[in-house]
Parts: structure tokens; C-alpha cells; sequence
């Protein structure tokens, strides 16, 4: 997938990844097939529970994202 090879070229184990994004079916379930932690940007649209898609970690807007991290790595 191209979450495998992301983590390839970056070196990294997907654990050490977080995915940002706002699509439930290509962003956050990629990152959820590839182990990687995943941020789903909700933009005021409601969770669809229908999908069976959940994401590590919800914001509502980019500007969340830093503390969220922060948070993740507890610092």
C-alpha cells in the first residue's frame, strides 16, 4: 500500500507515524490497515458509524493538530 512504502522511504516503523487526514475511507482507513496511528480532520461532519471506520485521534481542525502530538508523545 502506499502507507508501506511511505514508511519505507522514511525510514520508520509504523508505530513511530502518525496519518493526518480527513477522508475516513482513504486516509484513515489506510493508516489503520498499516498499524499507523491516525488523525481524522472532521471538519463539523458527523462520525459515519456506517463505515465501521474509526480513527485514533479526532479533530475538528488543523490548528488541534500540534497539542495532539504533544499529547500522543506526552510532552
Amino acid at each position: 500500500s502506499i502507507f508501506e512504502k511511505a514508511l519505507k522511504l522514511a525510514a520508520c516503523e509504523a508505530h513511530e507515524a502518525i496519518q493526518v487526514g480527513d477522508s475516513l475511507h482513504s486516509d484513515i482507513q489506510g493508516a489503520n490497515n498499516s498499524g499507523i496511528t491516525s488523525v481524522w480532520v472532521q471538519h463539523q461532519q458527523p462520525l459515519d458509524a456506517e463505515l465501521g471506520i474509526n480513527p485514533s485521534h479526532t479533530v475538528l481542525t488543523p490548528t488541534e493538530i500540534p497539542a495532539l502530538i504533544r499529547d500522543i508523545h506526552g510532552k
